[in-house]
Formats: C-alpha cells, structure tokens, sequence
C-alpha cells in the first residue's frame, strides 16, 4: 500500500514537475494536498500558514510533495498551486469512509428494518464538501490560482450525530435502530478554518450541504 501512496502522492508529482521544468509550453500544476497536514485541533485556527504535521504515512508523502513544489518554484520558476482540500465526498469514495458508509447503512436500514451497523463514532465534527462541487469551483478559476496556495473547505463544521438524525429521519428513520457506536464523547472537539485566500481567488465558494452530499451517493449507488 505504501508504495501506491508513495507512486500517487509523490512520484507522479515530482515526474510533472520536471516535465513542466524541461518543456516550452510551461504548463502550470495544480496539486491536491491534504487536511491531514495540519493539526487541527491543537493549531485551530487553520489557514495556509499553519504548522505542518506527520501523522501518518498519506501525509507525510503530502507534506514531502509540497517542499518538491516550492524547490521547483524557487529555482525553476515553475508554476503551481498546492490546495488543501478539507473532506470532499463522493459515490467513489471508499464505502469505509463516513459519508459512503453512513448512505449504504441507510439503504439497508430501508431494505431491513433490523439492519443495524457499528460504527466507531457519531460524536465528532467535521468540514464535508462535495468533491465534484469542488472541482466545478476550480475549473471556474483555473486562471486565477495561477501559483497561489489555498485551503479549499465548506467553512462549516456538521455533527456526524446531528447528521446521521437528519439523513435518518428525511427517510422516516430512526438512526438508533440502525447504528451503534464503539466510542462516544459528550464534547467533541471543533476546529476552524480560516478561508479568507480562497475567498479571494475563486469565483464562488461550496454550497453543497453534508445532507445534500448524502443524497447525490444515495442516488448515485442505488
């Protein structure tokens, strides 16, 4: 696995970055780093300046992509953009992820009513976006980001309890009879994110909804 990380994160980065550096048409980079750089819950608020930390293999091969891209901006005049992006969801997330999880545990619950599903914890918050929102958003601006960085998130953090209630209940559910959790927490920590930049160079911000998001999976694997 670490190797696909290593070839996804890095190597196919570092190979467009010297493509960019010994072509003639100077094709400018944009490269998706992630929220997993940052300790967000000891460095709130976050913004692009934040500290960087290695939790984890996934961000370490991040964090090491973003020095490649400042060596080749630094000394090859290289075009690029790194963008944290914040959770962005879609059908083709892995179905072990919150949001993927969460909509299948709800097509069984309609399917069974004694389905019920574990899940580690509801009592956390969270920043979901819609990943193909996203990238209708910088598509809009491409010529805009030109070499700029930015964190690019909703700006609103969603309970998982409060949204599995919602999601639940627009379908005429009750969450408890379908999901038990590992874990809970009477006061799960939150985070911010300081979106000022992205505000600056994009054309319009996310809009799309955690619920809304649950909704396109839903319909989209069913």
């Amino acid at each position: 696995e670490w190797k696909q990380i290593y070839s996804v994160n890095i190597a196919s980065a570092h190979a467009a970055l010297e493509y960019a550096r010994v072509s003639n048409k100077r094709p400018s980079i944009i490269y998706f780093s992630s929220a997993k750089v940052f300790d967000l819950f000891s460095r709130s608020p976050i913004d692009e300046s934040s500290p960087r930390t290695v939790s984890c293999i996934y961000s370490n091969t991040k964090s090491t992509t973003e020095n490649l891209i400042d060596y080749y901006r630094d000394n090859y005049g290289i075009t690029a953009s790194i963008i944290w992006l914040f959770n962005h969801d879609s059908s083709r997330k892995n179905r072990d992820f919150f949001l993927p999880k969460l909509v299948r545990c709800l097509i069984a619950a309609q399917e069974d009513p004694c389905h019920k599903e574990t899940f580690n914890s509801l009592d956390f918050y969270c920043d979901w976006g819609c990943a193909k929102e996203y990238m209708e958003i910088l598509s809009e601006s491409i010529f805009e980001i030109g070499s700029q960085d930015f964190i690019l998130a909703s700006g609103i953090l969603t309970n998982g309890r409060k949204l599995a209630f919602d999601l639940f209940s627009s379908y005429g559910l009750n969450f408890e009879n379908h999901i038990a959790c590992k874990y809970q927490a009477d006061n799960p920590q939150k985070y911010l994110i300081v979106l000022n930049r992205a505000r600056k160079l994009l054309k319009r911000m996310p809009i799309k909804s955690p619920l809304m998001i649950c909704n396109d999976i839903l319909h989209e694997i069913k």
